[in-house]
């Protein structure tokens, strides 16, 4: 007769498939100059690196994405602004 522990071995367990479905789409995060003012180079890495092992995957990415927008929207308006003082 096979135990519990081999017949679960394979496959998720009924409790864990049902947290996946609960689990709400988190939205990304705004990213704006206020962040940025936030964000000190003097901070602690250590508490960084922790906060952001704590995110899950999907956070990590939006926020990824957050960031790489602001970044291109800024470097939009950086060039926008030197075009001009060019001319």
């Amino acid at each position: 007769m096979l135990s519990r522990f081999h017949v679960l071995k394979g496959n998720k367990s009924h409790t864990y498939k049902v947290n996946q479905v609960r689990k709400k789409p988190i939205p990304p995060p705004k990213w704006d100059e206020s962040t940025t003012r936030r964000i000190s180079s003097e901070r602690d890495l250590d508490a960084v690196k922790t906060k952001y092992l704590k995110l899950s995957k999907e956070e990590l990415v939006n926020r990824l994405i957050a960031v790489e927008q602001y970044l291109a929207e800024n470097q939009k308006r950086w060039k926008a602004n030197q075009f001009e003082q060019f001319q």
